[in-house]
Order: C-alpha cells, then structure tokens, then sequence
C-alpha cells in the first residue's frame, strides 16, 4: 500500500490490476479512459498522441480511428504500440505494451453504431491529419455532408474508419511517492502466464 492509499501489490492478472484502478479513476477523473498512445514508423521515427481506449478486455485495449491517420500508417508498417494512463488524482499511471492487430470489422460496425451522430459527422466529413486550407474550409465541409442527409438517416460506417487493438504482452503499475521513491509493479506475459516482479524507481 502506498503513502496515497494505493494498492500496488500484485494481482492474479494485471487485467483485474487495470480494472480495479481504473474503478477508481473513474470516481476523480472526467476522462480515466484518456491515454497516451505511442507508436513508430518504419523509420523508427516515433508519435504520441492522446486517445480514448472505451473498450478493452483480456483480448486487449481497442483504439478506433481514421485509417488513414498518421498512426495507421504507423501501425500498418510497425505493429507494435504503447498505451500510458495518467490518473493524477491517484498519484498513478499505467503502461501496456504490446503488438496490435485489426478489429474485426462486426466490432467496429457494432461501435460505429454506438457513437453519438455529432461524431458520427465528424468522422465522416474529415480525412484525419491531412492538410486543409483552413477551419472554414472544413466546417463547410462538415455543413455540405449534413445538407446531404436527413435528420433521421442512418450514417454509415466509412470504408475509411475502424479499429486496431493492443494485445499486451507487459503491464507496468506505478504509484507515487515522495522523494521519488515510487511504486513499480511489472507483469510480462511468459508460456506460463503472467510473471510479476517489482521494479526500483
């Protein structure tokens, strides 16, 4: 237990670790699902942006996004990613890491079908991170497709748009404390299932 009422000891998976945190971040934080995503391309030239991971579970941490975007690109050449959760409220983070793989598309359909029509729009109307004129430009855009459908249509899933997951492969559970002398937990997926140990800070 940490000086901030933390419990960083291990758990039987670091699955249960995550969910029990992320419990509590929920309670203090207005967006715990908010994380770091990093990844590389095939020049080993490294991005970082923030996402929301709404959905995971022990088959991994799924990110939806344009497939067009900087970090498909990055994904569809380097495979491999890390996620970092921020809870400052608790005084913790959490690192995954592993490779990533597609969504099935029946997942992605069934989370498209989910998002709030307002997004739903956004997607549709935008081509992630490439260059525009300016606003304007894409706010008229935006008007355009809206002119184009009415208010009770269903939007369909663009061809452009789904998902990837983050299958882990190590866990690191870290607490603060004073002086720097924090709390480190790691989990590494070994043939016998999840090994932990504890690192020095």
């Amino acid at each position: 237990m940490s000086e901030q009422g933390l419990n960083n000891e291990p758990r039987t998976t670091p699955f249960l670790h995550y969910a029990e945190w992320l419990e509590l971040a929920e309670s203090i934080d207005p967006q715990p699902q908010a994380a770091a995503f990093a990844t590389s391309s095939a020049e080993a030239m490294p991005s970082v942006r923030m996402v929301l991971v709404r959905h995971w579970g022990e088959q991994g941490f799924d990110v939806f996004t344009d497939l067009r975007s900087g970090k498909s690109r990055d994904i569809s050449s380097n495979p491999r990613a890390e996620l970092n959760w921020h809870w400052k409220g608790l005084g913790a983070q959490v690192r995954v890491s592993g490779s990533v793989i597609s969504i099935p598309s029946a997942e992605v359909e069934q989370y498209w079908s989910g998002r709030p029509r307002e997004s739903q729009i956004s997607a549709s109307v935008s081509n992630q991170s490439a260059p525009i004129e300016d606003r304007l430009a894409l706010d008229r855009n935006r008007e355009k497709f809206v002119e184009t459908i009415n208010n009770d249509e269903k939007i369909l899933l663009p061809d452009n748009w789904g998902g990837f997951r983050v299958v882990p492969v190590r866990f690191e559970f870290w607490v603060h404390d004073d002086y720097r002398f924090h709390h480190r937990i790691e989990y590494r997926t070994t043939s016998q299932g999840w090994r932990t140990q504890t690192l020095q800070p």
